[in-house]
């Protein structure tokens, strides 16, 4: 499975084993109540030990929580251009660096990504990734006071689904001349990626500029790589319940409006019999 490390092996061999694949298959096949958080009550009669079923449990939780792919904003970059005393206006210019202002804009770059980074989204099922290229134009309908500029403003009707909080606020413009330009690279990726990993992984894949050519664009505007927390599943919790007729187990999931709580768990289910279930004889 991607992503599997040393401290994991512990984990997938527990896993391994009669009782976890029952497990797995009983938690694919309950009845979830609710939206998210979702619970189900699954009934396991009197098969495992509590004790055993509580580290099994305890293994699903981890992998929930760890191994159920989503979408984060990877990387971005920004341009932009001013107006000189007469009205024209000026060479495209890049930021290279998080630390830098754009001039008219109310949010530093940091706090642009921050905005980015709580985007939620979904990519079409054969889509890995998408590079959103917008372009703003402070004379556009500012007020006179400012003009906040939202996610969904990038997106156009066939992309609208994409977003699943257009509303999110990304920067606040305060001046009523000059241009900017934003490209991000939304991915799709399992667990957390740091910038540094990031980076790494666009260089070996070579990242390219695919944004449209225009009149005086900067040469050279390098990618501003960003944390990326792609789980979609927030919370995961159980307990144990012992009735008369056996054994249940309760699941409770929350996720992310990016995906179901009965999907995530049927992609997580799925991966570790795909995984570890030996053949069928």
């Amino acid at each position: 499975m991607e992503g599997l490390v040393h401290h994991d092996i512990g984990l997938w061999a527990e896993m391994n084993t009669r009782e976890g694949i029952h497990l797995t298959e009983c938690l694919r096949g309950a009845k979830w109540q609710g939206d998210s958080p979702a619970e189900a009550h699954i009934a396991l009669g009197n098969e495992i030990d509590e004790d055993r079923l509580f580290r099994l449990a305890q293994g699903l939780r981890q992998i929930l929580l760890t191994r159920v792919p989503g979408w984060a904003v990877t990387a971005m970059k920004l341009e932009y251009r001013e107006e000189d005393d007469k009205g024209k206006a000026k060479p495209w210019r890049g930021l290279p660096h998080q630390f830098g202002r754009l001039p008219g804009v109310v949010e530093n770059v940091r706090e642009i990504a921050r905005n980015l980074q709580h985007g939620i989204f979904r990519l079409p099922q054969n889509e890995k990734e998408f590079t959103v290229h917008a372009e703003v134009a402070f004379e556009a309908d500012v007020t006179p006071q400012c003009k906040e500029v939202l996610l969904g403003d990038w997106f156009e009707d066939d992309e609208a689904h994409m977003v699943l909080n257009p509303e999110q606020p990304v920067f606040t413009l305060q001046d009523t001349v000059g241009q900017v330009v934003i490209d991000f690279k939304i991915e799709k990726g399992i667990g957390y990626r740091s910038a540094l990993d990031n980076e790494r992984r666009s260089r070996q894949q070579g990242l390219q500029d695919t944004s449209p050519e225009r009149p005086g664009k900067a040469k050279v505007v390098p990618w501003l790589y960003l944390d990326a927390d792609f789980n979609p599943v927030r919370r995961v919790g159980f307990r144990v319940k012992n009735e008369d007729d056996g054994k249940f187990i309760v699941f409770t999931i929350e996720t992310r409006p990016n995906i179901k709580p009965k999907e995530a768990v049927d992609t997580a289910c799925s991966s570790i019999i795909a995984e570890l279930a030996p053949p069928l004889c």
